[in-house]
């Protein structure tokens, strides 16, 4: 269950306001503020608690200088996180000294306590598979002792969806009828619909096969991808594809 932090409000001019900490304004102020308005406010909690709250969370707020910020960045880099993960952690923190500046607490200039650029990403990579490689790559999905790898694979070929979005389906998400798929919440927080194929109709009557032979009956508010041990929803299908794919030889 979600606990909501009580708020606490500093009383304006008060001495005290030049010296919270960036943990204390998270934990007082940003948090409360995030469980009322923000979808998923325990992943901001869990990224601060990680990556900031034991090196910049102990330091004044308005002490924490660009140069300050560069070195928290920098410092991530000899934890070898990749460049996409530390500009997440970038964009978190962002997000938090942008508030205590809206509401007053942060009185630095931005220019002067902000993370001064952001890690290069690289070109953007694609990887087009063509027809035999996606044969190959299903058939070892096949050879994986998961029941459902293969057609968790075809899903998303079939119907470009993000492997979330298959990940945490329900039964009750899909209209047959009219062939839509209707994503509730997708990765903008916004619900969105993917018209389905008959191929991928044919790989949802697989995946409801399985899943009956499994034990699990399937209802609109059930996933359709249940783990046969814990009987909860996947977590991930990271580790069942990876063996796949370089088994495959496309380890790209």
């Amino acid at each position: 269950m979600l606990r909501f932090p009580k708020f606490v409000f500093l009383p304006k001019g008060s001495d005290t306001l030049g010296s919270i900490t960036l943990a204390q304004f998270f934990d007082d102020r940003y948090f409360p503020y995030a469980c009322a308005t923000k979808r998923r406010p325990e992943l901001d909690r869990l990224v601060f608690n990680k990556h900031m709250r034991n090196s910049i969370g102990r330091e004044d707020i308005n002490a924490l200088t660009t140069e300050r910020l560069d070195l928290w960045v920098a410092a991530q880099r000899t934890k070898n996180y990749k460049p996409g993960t530390i500009n997440e952690h970038i964009s978190y923190l962002t997000r938090i000294l942008n508030m205590a500046r809206t509401w007053g607490i942060l009185t630095t200039p931005k220019e002067k306590s902000s993370v001064s650029k952001k890690m290069p990403m690289g070109d953007l990579k694609q990887r087009f598979l063509t027809e035999a490689e996606v044969k190959t790559a299903l058939d070892s999905c096949v050879l994986e002792n998961h029941p459902y790898l293969q057609s968790f694979i075809m899903l998303l070929i079939l119907t470009g969806a993000r492997s979330s979005e298959a990940r945490l389906a329900k039964w009750g998400d899909f209209n047959r009828a009219e062939k839509i798929w209707i994503v509730p919440v997708s990765k903008n927080g916004r619900s969105r619909r993917i018209v389905l194929s008959d191929a991928a109709l044919g790989t949802l009557d697989k995946i409801r096969d399985i899943g009956l032979r499994l034990g699990f009956k399937p209802s609109p508010s059930s996933h359709i991808f249940i783990n046969p041990r814990s009987k909860l929803p996947y977590g991930s299908f990271h580790l069942a594809w990876d063996r796949a794919r370089k088994r495959a030889g496309l380890p790209d």
